[in-house]
């Protein structure tokens, strides 16, 4: 009996591992809930609050200008990046390396790499300046900040 048992768990624990393999986790920027999606999926229904999302991160290699964005993603702006946008709400967080001017809105961590520059407002839950990273004429705010 010991031994069915075991062999059981053991099934049990490779169908878990097999299930999360080729998922992830995203946190949705309508309701602020996570749930599961497919690795690759770049759009889903939210299973909380029943609304069509993005998924897919947003690159910036070189200088784009946007209007709003939403995405369960992350942004990432590269050394050369430099990125206008009105309005950018990603769920994940973001990591600037480059420039981003305009409003930022995240439920993740913001990250302010060495040599970026960040102007505008930045709402996140956490914000965090590397030595060198530079935030001019911008509003801040954060939820649960520190001194």
């Amino acid at each position: 009996m010991a031994t069915r048992a075991k062999q059981r768990n053991g099934r049990q624990r490779d169908e878990e591992r097999a299930s999360s393999l080729g998922h992830q986790e995203v946190p949705c920027y309508r309701c602020g809930e996570w749930f599961r999606v497919g690795e690759n999926a770049l759009t889903a229904m939210c299973p909380h609050c029943y609304r069509g999302v993005d998924i897919g991160d947003v690159v910036v290699k070189k200088r784009q200008k946007i209007g709003t964005i939403k995405t369960c993603g992350s942004l990432f702006v590269l050394p050369k990046g430099r990125l206008v946008a009105t309005e950018l709400t990603v769920g994940a967080g973001a990591r600037i390396e480059g420039r981003f001017t305009g409003l930022l809105v995240s439920r993740g961590l913001v990250e302010v790499m060495p040599g970026a520059i960040v102007q505008g407002e930045i709402r996140a839950s956490r914000l965090v300046v590397h030595r060198g990273g530079v935030i001019e004429n911008c509003r801040v705010e954060t939820k649960g900040a520190r001194a």
